[in-house]
């Protein structure tokens, strides 16, 4: 016994002999037996077991008494223990204890005597206590595991059916579940469980034997406790069939009035709540719903034995059960009473919880969400406000330092709260529409992220969270700080589930690197949208497959996220004009398609639908890109399929394969596509709902376009007809029958042809006036009617003469474009109309002042501004005009600008046939005449090679470019067919332009689209004003569509004289060069 540290005292009678030192033994037994714990207050019993400690070397290792010596101290020490929690008190208890066992004489012939059994069970039960006294103090694991083997020798040493097997039953248990739920071994769990059914026989035979109910009632309780443990560890539903009956078993024999009983109904209550989750029968809640109810009812009659502090908390945690199995079973089955009851459950509780309770913050969280709940399902914004006033409340109580969490609970909670703050603020902007709710949700989501560890695994969603609060932000104010904050905070969520460092499993990762991935295409091509960079469209698609390529094939939202990737690749198309982005979605469109057809999901019958039609939308640019007539052949297919799928959406699959073969008509020339494209336009006018007001226009109107463009008089005549009705049309900005000023742009497009004579012109001229009279101020549409107008007044000044009238209207459209853009094609278009009412007038200076405005206008498009400079050359010609040569060589330059923005090789040597010969030969002469041969010469060989640029052996300039600079070459044509397609496209949103919100109205929406094609035709000349500077930079394009200066032509005539002989109508010359001689012109006779 040397190991064991004896206490000196301040009393001088410390025993002698064994005889002084049994009396004092008796005294510490007597001592511990009049009271079950350790009394401070109490001095006599520590100076007793002191002085027995130090008395305990009198005694003899075979002495009698030293094995009752040393229980009698060993426990004392125990007990101190637990009152003062002094280390060394319960090492010595446990030294003590363990010093019993080495004593010889309790052995007999090598094992213990029969007389001395029950005194070592104790003595063995009393050490395996001490050591979880000690565990419970020093966290050491093998005091746990030493105490188990303690508690097992405990029941070795006891009788099988002895009343004494009970207490160490229990405790056997009760280590064995606490080394289950440190180390989770299901070993640990089994032998708990099974000790425990022997306690409960144990139980029921003392039962038998005139026993009260208590120990029968324990065990089953502890028997239904650790079978539900083992079933929330490992699923076995019998294990929670068992607990729930070994749970009614015992409330059945517990009386009313037991202090047990609310806490016996309470765990009745868990585990059938974990039966309903598992089966997902209404019985199980409604069952654990019951049984809380009686809880309370028990708790508040006051029949329960308990003090008032165990009533008053018992209460508390029991009233908030409540509300959270009714907030259950409101989820699930959806009665709005259950909320009801649960909020005012989840009230009461905290009524009744003090200031200072550790529970508080958890309880007005989940007040919040019942609120919140509520308001989902009434829609009374009361109970939002509500729901986020208590969050504000959890804060404000954590953040107090009054409640009695931990600093890493406090920040733990402090972020959970903040971010579900976000989100309720975020729900109130939604509907309420007030910015200041969400700029709170944004600076509330940010602080939750401040108080996050960066390996938190809610750190991605918290990103997410403020990304999304961040994108509406911009939505609502239009800030590019809000947009471009929303991408980092997505990409910083991706490093953040790539880096590994939060704590997911694989599936979980993928699942939300995907999500974030395709969020950040949408971000991503959203900013493209505002601020036009390509770097941001390309890194979308990116995006997109990448998003793609982490989702397993058969997930729900693979279908949304394949879909958005064909948008955005038709989009880079639109934006680049490279073929490969346009295959790239129909490929995608197609593996949408084979997914709708053979997925795991049965045919989506309307997705599919919607898939077609797009599929053949898709084919049909790519013909008009290509002329691939395989293409049109299927884009035709697509639509007739698309029919048969829907009939009730039959007129939209007819307009689309009438637009196809409109197409192939445009192509082939072939008179049978032109008449089937109109007949499938009559056909879906037909089926089209009388309601369905805007796409019964949009029929009509491509009707209208067909007829128009027609060589024919009949069309002609037939497609005005159609306009004039439609501009007849009831308008939506009155309720009297006025023209639609939807439709009044319609005459803007109409042929001159149609309006040969003076009453059409007089008719079209008082319909365009009701339209300008009704339509709000501002409104684009009232651009276009003034345009309209202007236009027929043009006609009618070629009809009839000059009208004082045309030039104010047109005055009056040229200053109407500075509310909108100073610098676009429409702008172009009017200015032109200004020049040539002016030349109308007589006042030629004015007129030629304007048409070199229109001619040199940045941000038109070269068709545009070449339709007018060409009109220009005609009239300054006609008339004799000064101005005729700069006419004609700008209408040269725009020519070639033209021919590279004109998509096909047919219709460029089609627009060359038509332009090019004669603007040569006109410019030559007026050249000529003003004795300006080296112009002469430019404009001539400028001709030539326009005419020339198509047949076999000789290449256009951007052919040219495109072996030396491919990709700037692709831009290029690209920058040009875009800025062509955006001015003439009669889609009312371009695919790269961000969708006009559905709530928005018409005439908002209207406006919205206006402004967006204008912000996109600036974006694209400005591109295309950069790209030319960049090709000109390139050795050998120092003049890309531009004349080649007369000094580089002249080489020509370096091994003799070069003649050129131009052939006009107004006069012929022969110009005679050499290399270094000045150039002179004869009159061909």
């Amino acid at each position: 016994m040397s190991s064991i540290s004896h206490r000196q005292n301040a009393h001088s009678d410390i025993p002698h002999s064994i005889h002084e030192l049994l009396p004092m033994l008796i005294n510490l037994e007597e001592g511990m037996k009049t009271t079950q714990e350790w009394d401070v207050r109490d001095d006599r019993t520590p100076a007793v077991l002191a002085k027995c400690r130090e008395g305990l070397p009198l005694l003899r290792p075979d002495h009698p008494a030293l094995p009752l010596a040393l229980f009698y101290i060993a426990e004392a020490l125990s007990r101190r223990f637990e009152a003062l929690g002094e280390i060394a008190d319960i090492d010595d208890s446990i030294t003590y204890f363990g010093e019993i066992f080495t004593i010889p004489f309790l052995l007999h012939n090598g094992s213990l005597d029969d007389e001395v059994l029950p005194f070592t069970a104790l003595s063995v039960s009393l050490l395996g206590h001490a050591l979880m006294l000690r565990y419970a103090h020093s966290k050491n694991s093998e005091d746990v595991d030493a105490a188990i083997e303690n508690y097992r020798m405990t029941l070795t040493l006891s009788s099988p059916d002895g009343a004494t097997r009970q207490m160490p039953l229990a405790k056997l248990s009760k280590a064995l579940t606490l080394r289950f739920n440190n180390g989770g071994r299901k070993e640990d769990v089994d032998e708990a469980i099974q000790w425990q059914r022997e306690a409960v026989s144990l139980s029921q035979k003392e039962l038998d034997d005139g026993d009260t109910y208590g120990s029968l009632v324990e065990s089953l309780s502890q028997l239904g406790n650790l079978l539900g443990l083992r079933y929330v560890k490992f699923s076995l539903i019998a294990d929670l069939e068992e607990a729930v009956e070994s749970h009614e078993t015992a409330l059945a024999l517990l009386p009313d009035s037991d202090k047990r009983r609310p806490r016996y109904l309470r765990g009745l209550a868990m585990f059938l709540r974990l039966t309903f989750e598992a089966k997902g029968q209404i019985k199980d809640l409604n069952g654990a719903i019951d049984r809380v109810r009686e809880v309370i009812a028990c708790l508040s009659s006051g029949n329960a034995p308990l003090d008032k502090g165990e009533t008053h908390g018992s209460l508390v945690d029991s009233l908030h059960q409540l509300g959270n199995l009714l907030l259950l079973r409101n989820v699930k089955f959806g009665l709005v009473a259950d909320l009801e009851q649960a909020t005012e459950s989840y009230g009461k509780a905290l009524i009744l919880l003090p200031d200072n309770d550790e529970r508080r913050p958890r309880y007005l969280r989940d007040l919040a969400m019942s609120l919140h709940s509520t308001f989902e399902a009434e829609g009374q914004i009361k109970d939002l406000n509500g729901a986020i006033d208590r969050v504000r409340e959890a804060n404000a109580c954590l953040s107090s330092g009054n409640v009695p969490l931990d600093e890493s609970e406090i920040l733990g909670s402090l972020a959970q709260n903040s971010n579900s703050l976000g989100d309720l603020l975020k729900l109130r902007y939604t509907n309420s529409g007030m910015i200041v709710d969400l700029e709170q949700a944004t600076e509330s989501y940010g602080k939750a992220l401040v108080l996050l560890p960066d390996d938190d695994e809610r750190r991605p969603r918290y990103l997410m969270d403020l990304a999304m609060s961040l994108h509406l932000t911009f939505e609502a104010e239009g800030r590019i700080e809000d947009l471009n904050g929303a991408i980092d905070r997505v990409r910083e969520a991706i490093a953040c589930l790539s880096s590994g460092n939060v704590p997911f499993d694989e599936g979980e990762i993928l699942g939300s690197l995907a999500q974030d991935s395709n969020s950040l295409g949408d971000l991503l091509k959203l900013r493209h949208t505002n601020c036009g960079m390509i770097a941001d469209l390309e890194e979308a698609t990116e995006s997109y497959r990448m998003a793609l390529a982490l989702l397993p094939a058969n997930s729900k939202s693979w279908f949304g996220y394949l879909w958005d990737l064909v948008m955005s690749l038709q989009a880079t198309f639109e934006v680049k004009g490279r073929i490969e982005d346009l295959s790239g979605a129909i490929d995608r469109v197609r593996e949408a398609l084979a997914y709708l057809s053979y997925g795991n999901d049965p045919p989506d019958e309307r997705e599919t639908r919607l898939a077609l039609g797009h599929l053949g939308r898709l084919l049909n640019r790519r013909f008009r890109w290509t002329g691939e007539m395989a293409d049109i052949e299927e884009a035709i297919q697509c639509q007739y399929r698309a029919m048969e799928l829907d009939a009730t959406k039959r007129h939209s699959a007819l307009g689309s394969l009438s637009s196809h073969l409109h197409d192939l008509y445009l192509r082939t020339g072939d008179r049978n596509d032109f008449e089937r494209a109109l007949g499938f336009s009559r056909e879906a006018l037909e089926l089209c709902p009388v309601d369905d007001s805007s796409s019964r226009l949009e029929i009509t109107r491509h009707m209208a376009a067909y007829l128009a463009g027609s060589d024919r008089a009949e069309d002609w005549e037939e497609a005005l007809k159609i306009r004039l009705a439609t501009l007849k049309k009831p308008s939506p900005f009155a309720e009297n029958s006025s023209p639609s000023p939807p439709t009044t742009g319609l005459l803007c497009a109409t042929s001159p042809c149609l309006f040969s004579h003076a009453k059409n012109v007089e008719e079209g001229i008082v319909l365009l006036r009701k339209s300008l009279a009704i339509i709000p101020a501002g409104h684009p549409e009232k651009l276009r009617a003034l345009g309209a107008l202007s236009m027929a007044t043009l006609w009618q000044c070629e009809l009839g003469g000059y009208q004082e009238e045309a030039l104010e209207l047109c005055r009056e459209f040229v200053a109407a474009h500075r509310q909108f853009d100073p610098d676009n094609t429409s702008y172009c278009a009017a200015v032109g109309q200004l020049a040539k009412a002016c030349w109308f007038k007589g006042d030629y200076e004015e007129a030629a002042i304007r048409y070199d405005q229109a001619a040199n206008m940045r941000y038109a498009i070269p068709h545009a501004r070449f339709t007018v400079t060409k009109m220009w050359a005609r009239q300054a010609r006609h008339a004799g005009h000064s101005s005729s040569l700069r006419a004609h060589t700008k209408a040269l330059e725009l020519l070639d600008q033209c021919l590279t923005s004109t998509p096909t090789i047919d219709l460029q040597h089609q627009f060359l046939t038509e332009n090019a010969s004669a603007l040569a030969s006109n410019a030559a002469a007026c050249a000529i005449e003003k004795e300006s041969l080296e112009i002469a010469v430019q404009v001539l060989e400028q001709g030539r090679a326009l005419l020339w640029s198509r047949m076999r052996g000789y290449r256009h300039s951007i052919e040219q470019l495109q072996e030396s600079n491919p990709d700037l070459a692709e831009e290029f044509k690209g920058v040009c067919q875009q800025l062509e397609h955006i001015t003439v496209s009669s889609e009312p949103i371009l695919p790269e332009m961000a969708p006009i919100p559905v709530s928005t109205t018409p005439y908002t929406a209207q406006v919205l689209d206006f402004d967006a094609k204008v912000t996109k035709n600036r974006q694209l000349s400005d591109d295309y004003e950069r790209i030319i500077s960049e090709i000109r930079q390139i050795d050998g394009f120092s003049s890309f569509l531009q004349a080649t200066p007369f000094s580089t032509l002249q080489t020509a005539a370096s091994e003799g004289p070069v003649i050129l002989v131009n052939v006009n109508e107004h006069r012929s010359d022969a110009i005679i060069f050499t290399s270094n001689r000045y150039t002179a012109s004869r009159p061909s006779p």
